[in-house]
């Protein structure tokens, strides 16, 4: 076990935001104030009728870019761990976007990933732990998430 470096995090979030709203515009621009649409989609669409065709191209780029740099860890190592979640879990009618923070940039990569609770002795809620590895390493990933759910204790 080593830690490891993503220099790159921190600006995986516009390119996020970017694709997920320009694509959500340009496929679903549509359902804008449709009825039964929630506000927070309809939000989104607005948000992502502002993207230009260059902007969604530069966050493609960027995307393509931070895939690399997670690919040349993953080079390194066979799968990282880190939180899930920065803070503890929200309640459900709590629940806003920033809790996927610690996701986003995983997702914006296209690498597999699994979030699971781990025993968490003193605490209302456990606490989450994600991995991540490389693409099509879903099986060694399920396997490591087996052996880390073996071992941390009693069942949830």
């Amino acid at each position: 076990m080593r830690e490891v470096r993503l220099p790159g995090w921190d600006t995986t979030n516009e390119a996020f935001h970017a694709i997920i709203l320009g694509e959500l515009w340009r496929e679903h621009g549509d359902l804008l104030d449709a009825e039964g649409v929630s506000g927070a989609v309809n939000e989104g669409l607005r948000h992502g009728r502002d993207i230009s065709d260059e902007r969604l191209a530069g966050a493609r780029a960027a995307c393509r870019r931070w895939r690399a740099e997670v690919e040349a860890v993953l080079a390194e190592v066979d799968v990282v761990a880190m939180p899930t979640l920065a803070a503890p879990p929200p309640l459900l009618t709590n629940v806003d976007f920033k809790v996927t923070r610690l996701t986003r940039p995983i997702n914006l990569a296209g690498l597999p990933a699994i979030a699971m609770p781990v025993h968490s002795p003193g605490r209302a809620v456990p606490v989450s732990l994600q991995l991540f590895g490389s693409a099509y390493g879903e099986e060694l990933l399920c396997a490591t998430a087996q052996v880390i759910e073996s071992a941390s204790g009693p069942g949830l």
